[in-house]
């Protein structure tokens, strides 16, 4: 009898440990649900987000983040955004840098500037920008970080990023990390909207650079 004892108390933490397992909810399974909620139910969506969230999923932390900055479906929480994002963060997501840093901008700048390069230099292109803008602050840092800005801004602007697309035709045309380059000035202006306010801006102020003056007529001797 205490030989059968024994082996029940042996037996019964492993029992309990995979009735445990069992019954932890099946991660996998409600982000598909969450990602196909987004299609057809977004209130759902939102819940499933906050319940991932609760369970640790870096998915759910950066979804439920982003409900709460946005205020879908839920009150506008930037706190609520702010705390999942830092874990999200934490988790390594490189998003969720980006989105960190954002808050992270008016109270500690440098740690920003910091979250943001490395997400943009991990292949994150939503940071492309603001890594270009962290790097083109930062003129102590010398020419060197002001070129390293325009391979991002260059990066941003070719994704569509208009605020990089006018960066890039001001520095181009100034001679921001570069020789000044009308000519790389006119592609970018090429890439704004036809017809735009900002490309027919630019498009003047080309002509006003790059326009050769008439030589001055010989007086009649």
């Amino acid at each position: 009898m205490n030989e059968n004892i024994k082996e029940k108390e042996r037996i019964t933490p492993v029992t309990e440990m995979t009735q445990k397992e069992t019954q932890r909810p099946d991660t996998d399974a409600l982000l598909k649900e969450m990602y196909d909620a987004e299609r057809t139910d977004r209130p759902r969506a939102v819940r499933l987000a906050r319940e991932l969230a609760g369970l640790g999923v870096t998915e759910g932390e950066v979804r439920y983040a982003s409900y709460l900055a946005a205020g879908e479906y839920l009150p506008p929480d930037p706190e609520g955004a702010k705390l999942w994002f830092s874990r999200a963060a934490e988790a390594g997501d490189l998003y969720a840098m980006t989105r960190y840093a954002e808050y992270l901008r008016g109270e500690d700048p440098l740690t920003a500037d910091y979250l943001t390069l490395a997400a943009a230099a991990l292949g994150c292109h939503e940071a492309d920008f603001a890594a270009g803008e962290a790097l083109a602050r930062r003129p102590v840092l010398g020419e060197m970080s002001q070129a390293e800005a325009n391979a991002y801004f260059v990066l941003a602007a070719e994704a569509g990023n208009r605020a990089a697309l006018l960066t890039m035709i001001d520095r181009c045309l100034d001679g921001q990390g570069m020789p000044p380059s009308p000519g790389f000035a006119k592609w970018f202006c090429e890439m704004l909207p036809r017809f735009s306010s900002e490309r027919l801006r630019y498009f003047f102020r080309l002509l006003r650079v790059t326009a050769v003056p008439y030589p001055k007529s010989e007086p009649d001797t």
